[in-house]
């Protein structure tokens, strides 16, 4: 019985994360997430971190800083734009998660890719990293 019960908790999981990553552009937070999960937030977000190695908040932060690298690298479009667009409240707050998860500021990030954004998976090998233990 307990098997099923977590092949099915994993599940959700999956299909939760699929959810999320279609659902990034808008205004997303947990609270949104653990609802259409079904289940209690505390319960859903317990077994997320139990399950992915990481938090429900962070998972999306991770996708939307990738989000944001990969538009910052193939697009023009202003740092606060990407910001706004990805979720960020702000231009600052994005370059604080950026200068905190990747080492460098959005403007470094176009700066070093904007010729070369095959080459950004370089740079987010610690969001990737972070990422691998998701669910198979």
């Amino acid at each position: 019985m307990k098997i099923n019960q977590a092949n099915v908790m994993n599940q959700v999981v999956v299909d939760m994360l699929t959810w999320i990553d279609d659902h990034l552009d808008d205004e997303l937070k947990a609270c949104v997430v653990t609802e259409k999960s079904g289940y209690t937030r505390w319960h859903f977000q317990r077994k997320f971190r139990q399950i992915t190695g990481i938090s429900l908040a962070e998972y999306i932060r991770y996708r939307r800083l990738q989000n944001a690298a990969h538009a910052l690298a193939e697009t023009d479009s202003k740092i606060m734009t990407i910001a706004l667009d990805n979720g960020f409240t702000s231009q600052q707050s994005l370059t604080r998660l950026f200068r905190r998860y990747l080492g460098c500021t959005p403007t470094d990030v176009r700066r070093d890719y904007a010729d070369r954004p095959e080459h950004l998976d370089q740079l987010l090998q610690p969001l990737q990293t972070a990422l691998l233990p998701m669910v198979a």
